[in-house]
């Protein structure tokens, strides 16, 4: 065992001893958090605050709150848009944040929709998805 470490110990030297002076070993890259765009009801003062609650919780969870956007639209459903195909895991996992979170508030809603809108001609900016919230 304790050959073991020593080996492992002098593999370590060697490769910091060829690093050049000064240089910083590799760092790994946080992947970049998702970015939502949080639409609500602009006449439900009840949804705009569901909508707030919830955008700060995500925030607190690593997601990027880019905007929250009030709009004259009523949803029956709270519903997450997606726009590239390789954000559909993403959109679900962010499905499943958003009712735990709902249900931690209290909040009675139906399941959340998710909607592929890959084939849509005006997108949200890469890596980002739209949360509308239901009116409440």
């Amino acid at each position: 065992m304790k050959t073991t470490l020593v080996i492992g110990a002098a593999a370590l030297c060697a490769a910091a001893a060829a690093l050049p002076v000064g240089a910083q070993p590799p760092q790994q890259q946080q992947p970049e958090p998702l970015h939502i765009y949080v639409h609500y009801t602009e006449t439900s003062p009840k949804t705009f605050d569901t909508a707030v609650k919830v955008g700060l919780l995500l925030m607190q969870q690593g997601f990027d709150i880019v905007d929250v956007r009030p709009v004259e639209a009523e949803m029956r459903r709270t519903t997450i848009r997606y726009f590239y195909p390789d954000l559909r895991d993403d959109a679900y996992r962010l499905k499943d944040r958003v009712e735990h979170l709902l249900q931690a508030q209290g909040v009675a809603h139906e399941p959340v929709r998710v909607q592929d809108f890959t084939r849509y001609k005006l997108k949200t900016p890469p890596n980002s998805c739209e949360l509308w919230f239901q009116t409440q």
